[in-house]
Formats: C-alpha cells, structure tokens, sequence
C-alpha cells in the first residue's frame, strides 16, 4: 500500500498514527498513535493510506510551525493549529512539511 516505517499512516478507525513495524510472519503492522499515546496492533485491511503527519505531530508551514489537529480524508486536508496566537491552518499535504526528530533523538547530525 505504499505504507513506510517510521512514516505516518491513516487507519480504518479514523486514526492516524506512525508505522513503527510489521511483523513480517503475522503481517500485523505496529502503529504509534501520538494523538493518545496508544501502540494499535492492525491487520494490513486495516491501514488504509500513508499520510504526510498524524494527528499531534509538529510539522512547519510558510506561516511557521504548528501541530496537527486533524486529518480529512474526504477532502485530503490536514487541520493545523500554529503556535503563534490562535490560528487555525487547513492545508493540502504539499503545502507543509512534517517536522520529524528522529534523528536528533538517535544522536543524528553529528552530535
């Protein structure tokens, strides 16, 4: 399905959350869920998509950077609260970019 660990990914529960792992005999897949700190154990039917962020990542736009509220499959939009004021941000995937730390977690960019 397109669907790349480490990399968000949309379910049939409405969740969005982050592929952590599929178990390559069962075929389960393991998906973090930030927006409630929950790990789901899913089927492959029940991965639906990969998407730009989940619900509760940071991500950064042309108007700074802000934290997904939610995500619309109907219309493919994401709902982005930014950290300055009050601001409300609906917008297409190419218009924003996911804020991933990764690799500043695992001692990436020579520290």
């Amino acid at each position: 399905k397109g669907c790349v660990e480490g990399y968000p990914v949309l379910t049939k529960f409405g969740l969005s959350g982050v592929l952590q792992s599929v178990n390559p005999t069962t075929g389960v897949h393991n998906v973090f869920v930030p927006s409630c700190g929950a790990i789901c154990y899913l089927q492959p039917d029940q991965v639906i998509r990969p998407i730009k962020a989940a619900v509760s990542e940071d991500v950064s736009t042309q108007y700074g950077e802000g934290k997904v509220m939610k995500y619309r499959l109907q219309d493919d939009a994401y709902e982005i609260r930014l950290t300055w004021g009050n601001a409300m941000l609906y917008a297409k995937a190419a218009t924003f970019d996911r804020i991933d730390d990764r690799m500043e977690d695992k001692g990436g960019f020579g520290m």
